[in-house]
């Protein structure tokens, strides 16, 4: 009987032991979950900001483009108004 309470005596004392270790283990990886949810919500809020930036730059870009495209065709149509104008200015005169 005493040697059966002696063998109980150790499984309990081993799955006691066990049982701390475990909960070490799940303390630990509980810790290691919240930094790696600590760190994805920065990645997240990072990439927020990278992409409300690259939407800003890519606005910009496109208002810059518009520019230089007025830039551009402003002058021709304004260059080929007046070359209109003088060929009829010079047709009116070389029939006058």
């Amino acid at each position: 009987m005493s040697m059966r309470i002696n063998e109980l005596t150790v499984t309990i004392t081993n799955l006691n032991n066990d049982k701390r270790r475990l909960e070490a283990d799940l303390a630990n990886l509980q810790a290691e979950l919240e930094e790696a949810l600590s760190a994805k919500r920065a990645a997240e809020d990072r990439a927020d900001r990278t992409q409300m930036e690259l939407n800003r730059l890519a606005e910009e870009l496109q208002q810059v483009r518009h520019c230089l495209q007025w830039d551009v065709i402003w002058p021709c149509l304004v260059l080929g108004r007046v070359q209109q104008l003088t060929g009829r200015i010079g047709g009116t005169i070389g029939t006058a």
